[in-house]
């Protein structure tokens, strides 16, 4: 298990979600999935994140962690309506 403290250091909210992603997963399929969930198959399963949190906020999030591939990526909508990840929020780590 694993404690990972997120820093909002930015003027907007956050959230965040973490993906472990299967094998065939990638990021670019997360965000395809996260678009249309009917259509297209899930690139891995959620395995933890936060609700909102403003600008200075903190949060801390603990999960399991084994070896793999994860995307964190960011749900909350900007002004436009678009959410964060759409905008490129969204990031893949590498867990050895």
């Amino acid at each position: 298990m694993r404690s990972i403290e997120v820093l909002n250091d930015g003027p907007h909210e956050h959230d965040l979600t973490i993906v472990r992603l299967e094998a065939a997963g990638s990021v670019a399929r997360a965000m395809d999935w996260l678009d249309n969930p009917e259509g297209v198959a899930a690139p891995g399963t959620a395995v933890g994140g936060t609700v909102g949190f403003g600008p200075g906020g903190r949060a801390l999030v603990t999960i399991v962690v084994t070896s793999g591939r994860y995307a964190l990526l960011c749900w909350v909508p900007d002004d436009s309506g678009k959410a964060h990840y759409q905008r490129g929020m969204v990031r893949e780590y590498t867990v050895q």
